[in-house]
């Protein structure tokens, strides 16, 4: 069928014929795909996008018509158990990366194929790239994913805790839609369901039985093999598929954004994939720039999308070949100064990780406390700070890499409704006589006690303005239990310090002259992540948690401090 599509009016319109196929995969389900096909002889590259979201009615997405236009075919997809497709929805399970393969593999096969396909898309557009891409297919040429991460268990848990809102807001609603009615999905916060425990009853208290992916979170929280299938990280040299890879500092894949470009720069598998893929940091949430007021109109990203729009073309063209060689490596949005740089490595050259250490003359609850921080190491027996963590009553999420209620914010937020909290530590520095610019990983590096045998310990890096009005940098989060990595449970023992280490992920970031430094310690972060019940049972078990006697010590012998990259010298 010959038909005009267009993107925004009659005047760009493209003639092109649209077929629409039902693609059979390994085990004879199908798979609803619309093909567009411009017109004319000769053989074609594709572009090939899936998708989970597309209604059953009808497909959601746009035709990619710039690609159309320059002779590629664009391929759509519903993923299995979606929109028109057959067979039962597995959210990032293996059948995404086999159905990928075989749909490749499909399209290859084509007449008017030339063997050479691509992929793009954001967020589960995203992952499914990287599932793809570790099928190691040639005929799979380039990947373009953007707000993704390309390790699916580090996309569910950070530093051992659960990505609580996203993942349950996401699991609930895409089953609700697949099985109920695809209608709009329930308001969850409405209904406050985040508060339902246990956590593994949180499905049904939603009046949706039992959701496999929800369940298989619950069950599976200590990483495994089970999660090897989906990890490019890991298997990076796996990947023979150059990748321009598009993250926001306010998204809540930032860290694993950066974590993919670093696995395929250093250990993809084919020189391209190690000298051609790109990485592009943005003042971005997850649905875009929240902050205008902020990072200015500067801040966009339309012109990184056209870039990779012309990366994935040139691939298409040519993948022996770099598409785009007057390209640098890595474009970043310093935020505070608001203006886009570009390196050949990330961190930039110049970067030296300067520690910030925490002092505390009187107790440092709360932003009117006595926490201090600066660059000297503590030298005597400063005494320690202490707070009590009850999970019954968290310290609120605001702002962040986040995607939650209205409440809570996401992107940069005033922080200033937190701190007043008395089991949020607040250490703060003098006003800065000079810029201090940051790029690069922060993370905070504690020496911690606990009364319970496991609990939470989190960090926020915080931008004080003059007038006292505070701006979240970054957080991060980490379970006690997962203190020496994911793949093993290490229980603390009561009152013992240990060192924890929190991952606080990556920024590029100007903290301006005459504002502070600030750096909150707490032990949740609800409902960014799910609050760590103290008792060390599995995960999702527990209807009532206990509270935890909570102990950060910043003395000679136990210094902690907050790792900054700064770019130049402070």
């Amino acid at each position: 069928m010959k038909f005009d599509i267009f993107q925004h009016d009659q005047s760009s319109a493209i003639e092109c014929d649209v077929q629409i196929r039902m693609i059979p995969m390994r085990d004879g389900k199908r798979l609803y795909t619309r093909i567009y096909l411009p017109l004319g002889d000769g053989k074609r590259s594709a572009l090939f996008s899936r998708s989970p979201y597309n209604s059953p009615e009808k497909f959601a997405e746009t035709p990619r018509l710039v690609f159309i236009r320059n002779g590629i075919a664009f391929v759509q997809q519903d993923c299995r158990g979606s929109g028109q497709s057959e067979g039962e929805a597995q959210p990032y399970g293996m059948k995404e990366r086999e159905d990928a393969e075989d749909t490749i593999n499909w399209v290859c096969q084509q007449g008017w194929s030339n063997g050479r396909v691509g992929m793009e898309g954001g967020s589960y557009g995203g992952a499914v790239q990287w599932l793809a891409a570790l099928n190691s297919q040639p005929e799979l040429v380039a990947v373009a994913p953007f707000n993704c991460s390309g390790n699916i268990y580090d996309a569910a848990f950070i530093g051992g805790a659960l990505f609580f809102q996203l993942k349950y807001w996401w699991a609930f609603s895409q089953y609700y839609k697949r099985n109920v009615s695809f209608s709009t999905a329930p308001n969850w916060d409405e209904l406050n369901i985040a508060k339902h425990r246990p956590l593994s009853e949180m499905d049904k208290a939603a009046g949706l039985e039992r959701v496999p992916y929800w369940q298989h979170l619950m069950k599976d929280y200590v990483y495994s093999s089970v999660w090897d299938y989906g990890n490019a990280v890991k298997f990076a040299e796996r990947v023979i598929a150059p990748a321009y890879i598009v993250g926001g500092w306010f998204d809540f894949y930032n860290g694993l954004s950066v974590d993919s470009f670093h696995a395929l720069r250093k250990n993809g598998g084919t020189d391209a994939v190690r000298m051609h893929t790109r990485l592009v940091m943005g003042p971005w949430t997850h649905m875009g720039n929240k902050n205008p007021e902020l990072f200015d109109e500067h801040g966009h990203q339309d012109d990184y999308k056209h870039a990779g729009e012309k990366f994935l073309m040139g691939m298409l063209n040519d993948p022996t070949r770099d598409p785009l060689p007057e390209e640098p490596v890595v474009r970043y949005f310093m935020m505070g100064k608001n203006e886009w740089r570009t390196s050949d490595t990330w961190p930039p050259e110049g970067v030296q990780p300067t520690p910030f250490y925490l002092h505390a003359q009187t107790p440092a609850n709360t932003s009117t406390g006595g926490g201090g921080l600066d660059q000297s190491a503590p030298e005597g027996n400063e005494l320690a700070d202490h707070y009590i963590y009850d999970p019954a009553n968290p310290v609120l999420s605001r702002g962040g890499c986040f995607l939650g209620p209205k409440e809570c914010g996401d992107g940069c937020v005033t922080q200033m409704c937190i701190e007043s909290r008395d089991d949020v530590l607040c250490y703060t520095s003098q006003p800065l006589q000079d810029d201090i610019e940051i790029a690069g990983a922060v993370s905070v590096v504690l020496w911690a006690a606990s009364s319970c045998v496991d609990t939470d310990f989190t960090a926020k890096l915080v931008d004080v303005l003059p007038d006292g009005t505070s701006y979240n940098v970054l957080d991060g989060i980490q379970r006690a239990r997962f203190r020496e990595g994911a793949e093993k449970e290490v229980f603390l023992t009561p009152g013992k310090p240990e060192k924890i280490s929190i991952d606080l992920w990556h920024t590029a970031y100007t903290f301006r002259r005459g504002h502070c430094i600030r750096v909150h310690i707490s032990s949740s972060n609800f409902p960014h992540f799910d609050p760590n019940m103290n008792t060390g049972n599995p995960l999702g078990v527990d209807a009532v948690g206990i509270k935890a006697e909570q102990t950060v010590l910043h003395d000679a012998e136990h210094a902690s401090y907050c790792l900054l990259p700064v770019l130049g010298s402070c």
